[in-house]
């Protein structure tokens, strides 16, 4: 399996060193990138990607082939993103640890607001696909539930906005 791309195209050197430590690791360990956004979508790799809770893998498939049992696609209104959902699930209920992020009253700090919005979508986007999974509704209705508690967070809190 390879990844090619045009003879114009042009690598910056950030490309180039990330395309060598995949290269260089993808036989040795997981390759995992924050989001399917930004470096891991220039390189055109996002179709390989696989969310396993905050963080994305990327797994190296044949995009024809029926996906392994427990992968779960969003829909395309929440992005379409893989899921591995048992793994996903079970990392955020039992791993992430949000220490009192869900209520927080105020945010403080603007420069840091990505971390509760990080958490909103992840829960947001796991509803989705919880949904689509046909989980029972319980399971998709309280990650709805933490999403929105995520989102009041990001936006400054429930007693306020953080200061400008």
């Amino acid at each position: 399996m390879a990844v090619t791309y045009p003879a114009e195209t042009v690598l910056n050197r950030g490309h180039q060193l990330a395309l060598s430590i995949i290269h260089d690791s993808i036989d040795e360990r997981p390759i995992f990138f924050a989001s399917t956004g930004g470096l891991m979508s220039e390189l055109g790799l996002d179709q390989w990607a696989v969310r396993h809770g905050l963080a994305v893998k990327l797994e190296m498939r044949s995009l024809a082939a029926s996906p392994p049992e427990g992968w779960v696609q969003g829909t395309a209104e929440f992005g379409g993103v893989w899921f591995d959902l048992d793994q996903s699930l079970k990392l955020y209920d039992t791993v992430y640890q949000y220490r009192g992020i869900r209520n927080r009253s105020i945010w403080q700090d603007r420069s840091t607001l990505n971390i509760p919005w990080q958490y909103y979508a992840l829960a947001l986007q796991l509803s989705d696909v919880a949904r689509n999974a046909n989980l029972p509704d319980e399971v998709a209705r309280r990650l709805e539930s933490d999403a929105l508690d995520f989102q009041v967070v990001a936006e400054g809190g429930v007693n306020g906005t953080p200061s400008q």
